[in-house]
């Protein structure tokens, strides 16, 4: 599995209009036609956002980490939907974002921490070299 693309922290040029991205994006794509991957992103960067959508739009592997929670009567829009029942797409939501903590010295409520946490969750399930199994 491969973590969402980063950005360099020094770059005043969007990340995903830079060679690094487009290499990248190679990579990740070259990764998943050799059936060898999942993409998992919280979809927040435009870089990570470009990644998602074009995940939905091929029908490639997504696992899509996102910030708002999954409620009793909440469902996808219609794009993600038909991705679920297609079988390409994962979406988790973590039921208690702000328990993960402060990221450095900005609370655990804001969206940076929260946006932050959720490339962890993701670095994390990239990192799992483990057996998961599904329970029904």
């Amino acid at each position: 599995m491969h973590n969402r693309v980063g950005s360099p922290v020094h770059s005043r040029q969007p990340y995903e209009t830079t060679a690094d991205y487009a290499r990248e994006r190679c990579e990740w794509e070259a990764a998943i036609l050799e059936g060898a991957t999942v993409i998992v992103t919280p979809g927040i960067s435009q870089g990570e956002k470009l990644m998602k959508e074009e995940c939905l739009d091929r029908g490639y592997p997504l696992i899509h980490l996102q910030a708002t929670p999954i409620g009793q009567y909440w469902k996808p829009e219609k794009k993600r939907f038909e991705a679920c029942i297609s079988g390409t797409l994962l979406i988790l939501a973590p039921w208690d974002l702000d328990a993960m903590g402060a990221v450095g010295n900005v609370p655990s409520d804001s969206d940076y921490s929260r946006f932050h946490n959720l490339n962890t969750l993701a670095a994390e399930i990239c990192a799992f070299n483990g057996e998961a199994k599904i329970i029904r």
